[in-house]
């Protein structure tokens, strides 16, 4: 069974802009390991995180995800 990371004072959670992690777009796909979910922000605002379809895990030929080889990474779309 993997730890669970507790925060304390002296290390607290990491906090991530989302204006920065977007990049000015309104999905991204977060890779989890071997599986990709889209974190879509709505027209109100609110984030929605869904697994991605089989079609869309595909990356072109000679492409990897961002953060390929990692346990969880970033591409824009």
């Amino acid at each position: 069974m993997t730890p669970r990371h507790r925060t304390t004072a002296k290390d607290p959670l990491r906090r991530i802009n989302l204006d920065e992690l977007m990049n000015g777009g309104k999905k991204i796909i977060l890779q989890h390991g071997q599986r990709p979910y889209f974190l879509t922000i709505t027209r109100r605002g609110k984030l929605i995180l869904t697994a991605a379809e089989e079609q869309q895990r595909q990356q072109p030929t000679g492409q990897q995800p961002a953060g390929a080889g990692s346990t969880a990474s970033v591409q824009m779309m």
